[in-house]
């Protein structure tokens, strides 16, 4: 069962984030401390070096001179992610770049029919018991980070983006709880 300090931890892992974001966006928007060149430049960075190299564990032994940089570069690799995303944030008119309705309707699809049509075709299939649960659960993570970053660098709705990343994290955790103690009478 999800206790209390696990909700803890998943918050306390949370709100650094949320942090890079809120610097990201206040040094566009409020401290006019990026343009928008170095805006991109900070997202290329991110893309093709930060993402790729420092978010994944290296299963190498490695000196141990390298081993306390690799760890230090590897913690830095999301929370980059979200002050990249904060700086675009800061570019947009709008929070919301979708506007409120799209913004909800998304999460709708996200959150509710996603996990629903994952739990109709997994039954379909014979999925029963904690597979069918972990399956359903899954349907329901909320986006990830990468997804913007590229989308970011291709030209590709970053906007959208922007707006399930932010507001996906914050839903989900609750969300995704109040799944897990539904799916825990689903037998």
């Amino acid at each position: 069962m999800i206790g209390w300090s696990d909700v803890s931890k998943v918050v306390a892992a949370t709100v650094p984030l949320y942090f890079a974001l809120f610097l990201g966006y206040g040094s566009v928007r409020w401290w006019r401390i990026f343009t928008r060149e170095q805006c991109d430049a900070v997202n290329r960075l991110v893309a093709f070096f930060a993402l790729p190299f420092f978010t994944f564990e290296l299963h190498i032994e490695l000196p141990s001179a390298f081993e306390g940089s690799v760890l230090i570069m590897s913690k830095s690799g999301t929370g980059m992610a979200m002050f990249s995303m904060g700086l675009f944030m800061a570019q947009q008119e709008k929070v919301l770049a979708c506007g409120p309705s799209f913004a909800a309707l998304g999460l709708v699809l996200k959150f509710a029919l996603g996990p629903a049509a994952m739990a109709i075709g997994s039954i379909a299939v014979g999925l029963r018991g904690d597979v069918l649960r972990l399956a359903i659960i899954q349907a329901a993570l909320p986006q990830s980070i990468t997804s913007f970053i590229f989308a970011k660098e291709y030209g590709l709705h970053a906007d959208v983006l922007s707006t399930a990343v932010i507001f996906g994290m914050l839903v989900s955790l609750p969300l995704l709880v109040g799944f897990y103690i539904v799916l825990e009478f689903i037998r």
